[in-house]
């Protein structure tokens, strides 16, 4: 858990807008052609898998630093 909520889009779609976020894709990438459909499921879950890595890692590190 958090602790906090982040903030959400509005009027945004956040699947579409993740990839320009975390800057791998240019905001005109999204909607010129350059990617399709199967190009955005894959790079979020490229992402999301970046992400559990990330946050195993620091947990994994935590433990050993507390453990002495």
């Amino acid at each position: 858990m958090l602790g906090w909520e982040p903030a959400n889009y509005a009027n945004l779609d956040s699947l579409l807008m993740r990839p320009v976020e975390a800057g791998l894709w240019k905001l005109r990438e999204t909607f010129d052609g350059t990617y399709i459909i199967d190009d955005l499921l894959d790079i979020n879950e490229v992402m999301d898998v970046m992400l559990e890595n990330k946050y195993r890692s620091y947990l994994y590190e935590e433990s050993r630093r507390k453990s002495g």
